[in-house]
């Protein structure tokens, strides 16, 4: 009886071993061929036993493989890329039931049955043809890619409650609840139609990416570990982010604000707010700054002495009055453009050489050392008066033509207070001394006049 199942035994490890895995693709046996921990034996075909036995990975991506025939034999395999080989046929994966890794992106795959890989962990599908994928048995998935399809049908990740990373930005999804995906540290759904998301349950965000959708307001207050938001081309009339204390990077540009409060973001290096319509932002705690792009506003002002790891500045388009770049390290900047500001005649920096010659700027702008020195102090038939001067507190502006704007700046060129469509100021909470108020009329003509605190 010994001998009998022995020699059953013997029978059985011939045949494996002597039978060839079909493999119609050149390319793809050639990889394999090629891998001396598959092709143990270094013959020129690929044996069932040496498919069966092994337990590594295969990354044959860009290797312009059109069929992945023969990969069904490697049933305890635990790793597959065969991305980027943009005419690969459809995959049947049915049999790798041990794979833990999956990147077929770029492959030209419409359908692909996932259902019998539940010790998937990590899963990249970007970049095909898929409408519709079901995930409800890969409960073990921590990353999933699957950017770039065309899921009409929606996506179902309720049950992939381990998910750490989430891409399937620009599909064409409607609607997605990531309510059950707590454990979330990278959210990116840009590119989609979603009008509304829910992220209060996502309270271990770190990157957020949600460009490009039909948003018109966003509940961020329970995502206070955001270091990365990027939530531009949207509809944002608001945006709180006075919880997101680590921030280092926004990106709210093309949207519909009218206000942004960073007071409580001293951690951020990067801002782009572009083509909103601020009319004031306070960048006094935002000192960490490196690269800002604020053009296509309503901004008035702006004081960046305390900026000095600034490189790049792009406040262009505006409405400005008053700019101070005088950081004492006007040199770090690689770009600046301070165009199409047809109110700013003046620019404080540091360097005036150095500006000049590096710079953007319109010819009827100029860079000073200070801006407001050898400014005269105009009277126009005595109509314009400050009263009184001095004063503790309250002042009262009278002239012949309506005020649009009364700026007040210190001795070192700092603006400090803006008023707007009033002829009242109060500078009670200033310290006593010397102060500039650079006064716009209806007519555009700017008064520069001294007013003393006492």
């Amino acid at each position: 009886m010994k001998k009998l199942i022995y020699s059953i035994l013997s029978m059985i490890t011939l045949g494996m071993t002597a039978q060839n895995v079909t493999i119609p693709d050149a390319n793809f046996k050639a990889y394999l061929i090629g891998s001396n921990a598959i092709n143990t034996n270094g013959d020129t075909e690929i044996q069932t036993s040496e498919a069966f036995v092994f337990t590594g990975g295969i990354f044959c991506s860009s290797l312009s493989i059109t069929d992945l025939t023969g990969i069904e034999a490697f049933t305890n395999l635990t790793q597959l890329d065969c991305s980027y080989n943009s005419t690969l046929g459809s995959l049947d994966l049915t049999q790798n039931t041990a794979l833990t890794y999956l990147d077929c992106y770029y492959s030209s795959q419409a359908n692909l049955d996932l259902t019998q890989l539940t010790a998937l962990t990590h899963l990249n599908i970007g970049n095909n043809s898929i409408t519709n994928i079901d995930l409800t048995q890969n409960s073990a998935l921590t990353y999933l890619d699957c950017s770039f399809n065309h899921l009409l049908g929606g996506l179902d990740v309720s049950q992939n409650t381990l998910l750490t990373h989430l891409d399937c930005h620009y599909n064409s999804l409607i609607s997605l609840n990531v309510t059950q995906n707590t454990n979330l540290t990278n959210l990116l759904c840009a590119g989609n139609e979603l009008t509304s998301l829910d992220l209060t349950q996502n309270t271990d965000l770190e990157v957020l990416k949600i460009e490009a959708n039909l948003l018109t307001s966003i509940d961020l207050t329970h995502n206070t570990s955001l270091i990365d938001l990027k939530c531009s081309g949207n509809q944002l009339t608001s945006l709180d982010l006075t919880q997101n204390t680590d921030l280092s990077t926004l990106y709210c540009h093309v949207n519909s604000l009218t206000s942004l409060d960073l007071t409580q973001n001293i951690a951020l290096t990067n801002l782009a707010c572009q083509y909103n319509s601020l009319t004031n932002l306070d960048l006094s705690h935002n000192t960490s700054l490196i690269h800002l792009s604020c053009s296509h506003n309503l901004l008035t002002s702006f004081d960046l002495t305390q900026h000095t790891a600034l490189t790049d500045l792009y406040c262009n388009s505006n409405s400005l009055t008053y700019l101070n770049l005088a950081n004492g390290n006007n040199t770090n900047f690689t770009s600046v453009d301070v165009t199409d500001n047809p109110n700013l005649t003046c620019i404080q920096v540091d360097d005036v050489v150095y500006s000049t010659a590096n710079w953007i700027r319109n010819p009827i702008q100029s860079f000073n050392s200070n801006c407001l020195v050898g400014m005269e102090e105009i009277v126009l038939n005595d109509n314009l008066k400050l009263f009184p001067n001095p004063t503790s507190g309250n002042v009262t502006v009278s002239f012949n033509q309506p005020i649009i704007s009364i700026d007040i700046y210190n001795l070192e060129g700092q603006q400090i207070a803006t008023y707007r469509n009033t002829n009242k100021i109060n500078i009670y909470n200033l310290e006593n001394g010397i102060y500039i108020t650079k006064i716009k009329t209806i007519n555009n003509e700017s008064i520069v006049k001294k007013i003393i605190k006492k």
